[in-house]
C-alpha cells in the first residue's frame, strides 16, 4: 500500500507505512466484514499481484469489486505487460530497503467450474 519508506523507517523496528496499511486494512475489514473470511489481509502476510496491477488500472481488483462490462470486456482484451512491468518495478522498489532478502513469486491456478 505505501512502497516508498518513510524517513522514520530507519528508527523503528516496524515501520510506519506498516502500520498505516495494517489501519487501513482495518477498516477495509469494517467496511467488508464477510472478505476476512475469504482472503485475510494482513500488513506483513503475501498478497495476489491484483493490489499491485490496480495502480494501472489492468486489474481483476476492479472487476471483483463492481461488474461493469464495459471494463470488464476492456480487460480481456487488454495487453497486460505493462501491469507486470509495473509489478516488476513496484518489487524491485520495495527491494531496496532489503536487498539481502529474495522474493518468492508464485502462481496459483485456478479452474472455473
Amino acid at each position: 500500500m505505501f512502497p516508498i519508506p518513510s524517513e522514520d523507517s530507519t528508527r523503528s523496528k516496524v515501520e510506519p507505512r506498516v502500520h498505516r496499511a495494517e489501519s487501513c486494512l482495518w477498516w477495509f475489514r469494517r467496511l467488508a466484514p464477510r472478505a476476512n473470511s475469504v482472503y485475510p489481509l494482513r500488513a506483513w502476510t503475501p498478497h495476489e499481484c491484483v493490489a499491485i496491477h490496480s495502480y494501472t488500472l489492468l486489474s481483476e481488483e476492479f472487476a471483483m469489486m463492481c461488474r461493469v462490462r464495459a471494463y470488464e470486456t476492456f480487460l480481456r482484451e487488454a495487453n497486460s505487460v505493462s501491469a507486470y512491468a509495473w509489478q516488476k518495478r513496484f518489487l524491485q522498489y520495495l527491494q531496496l530497503s532489503n536487498p539481502t532478502k529474495q522474493w518468492i513469486l508464485t502462481q496459483n491456478k485456478f479452474t472455473r467450474r
